[in-house]
């Protein structure tokens, strides 16, 4: 395998501390809620966002003529009915075939990264040293269910593993909002062996992935509102990379996201009272014409999507 790469690291080291135990979503609200403020003389809020509108219209997706499998069923059972449903049309099994796909390669990075060639786990050995042995035993039963699931993932066709961003462009373009949100992340565009400026899909993503996250966003989708704060504060991942620092903006989703979660302001000191208040009536209107003034203050994810190299039993089905 390639070696990984640095960005790709940094990312993994988050996963493994929610292997290790650590309440990722937690965290990730604290960071949302400390993201780089503008300075004083910063712009007022920008209520124009990128317009969707230069996406095409979602496709209607075709009522599926069965459920999804569930989601513990094995990959290896489900994968011919799904392409089968997928290539006739169904764009809910493309978004459950493309992200399966996804986590093999989530997988596939994170056993490379995490794994000693003797095969233990740096994260357990970490575990064991520190005497949290219920936390090793969790990151060992982990990482049994990780070569599992690669083993899955092995056996299916190349000519399959090769149709992943294809099945979830298609799944994105027709609506999907797990596809719509995985695609704008850009994951597979650095899969191993992969070199991001030669994907094919790459000028294709860069035009359409923010797009993607502002018509989520403008649906109700909370991950959103996660991945448009860090996209205007950090450049981090690719998706970050191709939408601008708007550091005003982004105050006003982190106001957005404290009134999602119920909870209190995020820091403000940076701020003067006139970009406070603009903030403060962005987030007070797309709270109330986006998401309809709900609260959700336990999200059974990070706040953005859920990281797919790990079982965790209280996400959902993909796609559902």
């Amino acid at each position: 395998m390639p070696p990984v790469t640095e960005s790709r690291r940094a990312w993994l080291a988050v996963l493994l501390l929610a292997l290790g135990g650590v309440a990722w979503w937690q965290h990730a609200g604290r960071q949302e809620e400390g993201a780089p403020s503008a300075a004083p003389g910063s712009n007022a809020a920008n209520a124009d966002a990128p317009s969707p509108a230069s996406l095409p219209s979602p496709r209607a997706p075709r009522p599926p003529a069965e459920p999804l499998p569930p989601k513990d069923a094995p990959l290896n059972d489900i994968a011919g009915a799904l392409e089968a449903r997928a290539t006739a049309g169904d764009s809910r099994a493309q978004c459950r075939l493309a992200v399966e796909l996804l986590r093999c390669l989530e997988i596939e990075v994170t056993l490379a990264t995490a794994t000693l060639p003797d095969g233990r786990n740096i994260v357990e050995l970490g575990m064991e040293r520190e005497g949290q042995f219920d936390v090793a035993d969790r990151v060992a039963q982990q990482q049994i269910w990780q070569i599992r699931q690669k083993e899955q993932c092995q056996r299916l066709p190349e000519s399959l593993h090769a149709r992943g961003w294809e099945l979830l462009r298609s799944a994105a373009l027709a609506g999907e909002p797990e596809a719509m949100l995985r695609y704008a992340e850009g994951r597979p565009l650095q899969a191993p062996g992969q070199v991001l400026l030669q994907h094919p899909g790459l000028d294709d993503w860069r035009r359409e992935a923010p797009l993607m996250v502002e018509r989520a966003f403008q649906a109700g989708h909370r991950e959103a509102v996660l991945m448009l704060i860090y996209g205007h504060t950090f450049k981090h991942d690719p998706f970050s990379g191709v939408i601008p620092d708007d550091p005003q903006r982004a105050l006003a989703l982190q106001i957005l996201s404290s009134r999602l979660r119920g909870v209190g302001m995020p820091p403000l000191e940076r701020f003067n009272a006139t970009q406070v208040a603009a903030a403060i009536r962005q987030a007070e209107t797309w709270h109330t014409t986006y998401f309809q003034g709900r609260i959700d203050p336990q999200p059974t994810h990070m706040g953005r999507t859920s990281p797919l190299a790990l079982n965790d039993p209280g996400t959902p089905t993909p796609c559902e």
